[in-house]
């Protein structure tokens, strides 16, 4: 079984991606509305348990980037379970600090990362 994802540039295309590792005899059809962190989570937890997964997305394509996510604590277990603890740390951004500015690019709170 596989995940397919559903972008929304050509009406009908599918990408499949993670294959599932457990097998039912009859597998059931779950759709999955959004490519998201969450949705995408979503879909390789269900297609692991034997469930045949669509993802559809209402962009026009997956973007190649986005926000940084802050896995720590039970997230980190999770990646663990997935296999991706190990590329997650590799892609890190190292974030040392925040800031927030405005309009006129003047830095109206920061934090920082404690030594």
């Amino acid at each position: 079984m596989a995940i397919n994802v559903l972008d929304g540039s050509v009406p009908g295309r599918y990408t499949a991606s993670m294959s599932s590792t457990i097998r039912r005899r009859t597998a059931a059809r779950v759709l999955v509305s959004g490519a998201s962190i969450s949705g995408l989570t979503l879909a390789y937890w269900l297609s692991r348990y034997g469930f045949d997964v669509t993802v559809v997305e209402r962009a026009p394509y997956l973007r190649p980037g986005g926000h940084a996510l802050d896995v720590r604590g039970p997230a980190l277990a999770v990646a663990a379970r997935m296999g991706i603890l190990s590329t997650l740390r590799d892609r890190s951004t190292k974030l040392t600090g925040i800031s927030v500015v405005d309009s006129p690019a003047r830095s109206s709170s920061a934090a920082r990362r404690a030594p």
